[in-house]
């Protein structure tokens, strides 16, 4: 009967660290900071290290645990990238603090990547390592803050439905400047819902026009957004069954230059499908 070790086998067998390669990660929204770090516990023997968009994960390294000084080292080689935080190339002694940490830090939006060595040996008594018992293992670590998204359009499903008799029954969506996004459906499926995070509050006492170009407040003043609608773009695109007005080639009244035009709330021209359309106009379907 045979039976295999459950790590690379090495000089000293209570080395659990392997040569199998390790990603640290982290990801943060700014304005967080964020520490991709890899840390070992003197105590237990055990390291831990960011592992997004996962829990950390962590291992043993060291089986039993160091119990004085003079016993087993680690060092850290940098290989490639951004500069990592804490001590390198040099051989510490793992008995010397309580936890040893190292990272990779991002303080602003942007990510930043470095490659590193990790070796861990045993202690020939001077401080330096044995050769035979030493095992290196290749570290890559990421480490990004990504900028908060404005966008809070949801997944959610909408339904629009209309149904008249004896008249046009028209569904009609709108995306405005302002920040709103309308379903307009006289039957069911009616909705109001911001596509920025920073669209102004329309609170019980706003209107929002038909077609969805203005939201006003009570006294009938236009609401100012705090953003750049001409940073953001729009995309509706036919899935299956009739396109809906809008789409180009269908409407040829007052089409030259793509602007809605409304009279007597029944919009004659719409914004074309399948195009990225910038947010400082009023884009707009209708079936």
């Amino acid at each position: 009967r045979q039976f295999w070790p459950t790590v690379e086998p090495t000089g000293d067998p209570n080395i659990n660290w392997s040569t199998v390669p390790l990603t640290v990660t982290e990801s943060v929204v700014d304005p967080l900071d964020s520490v991709a770090s890899i840390s070992f516990s003197r105590d237990l023997g055990t390291y831990t290290y960011k592992n997004h968009p996962s829990s950390d994960a962590s291992g043993i390294y060291l089986n039993p645990a160091v119990s004085g000084a003079g016993q087993y080292l680690i060092k850290v080689d940098q290989v490639s990238g951004t500069a990592l935080t804490g001590t390198l190339a040099t051989w510490i002694d793992l008995f010397s603090a309580a936890t040893h940490i190292w990272s990779l830090d991002e303080a602003v939006v942007g990510e930043l990547s470095a490659l590193a060595n990790i070796s861990i040996s045993q202690d020939n008594g001077a401080g330096s390592p044995v050769a035979a018992s030493t095992v290196v293992k290749s570290v890559t670590f990421c480490s990004e803050v990504r900028d908060e998204s404005k966008i809070s359009w949801s997944t959610e499903p909408y339904n629009l439905v209309e149904i008249k008799e004896s008249e046009d029954a028209d569904c009609i969506l709108t995306f405005n400047p302002s920040g709103w996004a309308v379903g307009d459906a006289d039957t069911s499926g009616s909705f109001t819902e911001n596509w920025h995070k920073d669209a102004p509050d329309p609170g019980n006492s706003t209107i929002i026009a038909r077609d969805g170009s203005t939201i006003v407040d009570y006294a009938g003043l236009a609401l100012i957004t705090s953003f750049d609608a001409a940073e953001y773009t729009v995309n509706a695109t036919l899935v299956s069954g009739t396109p809906p007005e809008g789409n180009g080639a269908n409407n040829v009244i007052n089409s030259a230059d793509n602007v809605i035009n409304v009279a007597d709330n029944v919009v004659t021209v719409g914004s074309p499908l399948g195009t990225d359309l910038t947010l400082d106009q009023v884009r707009q379907w209708t079936l």
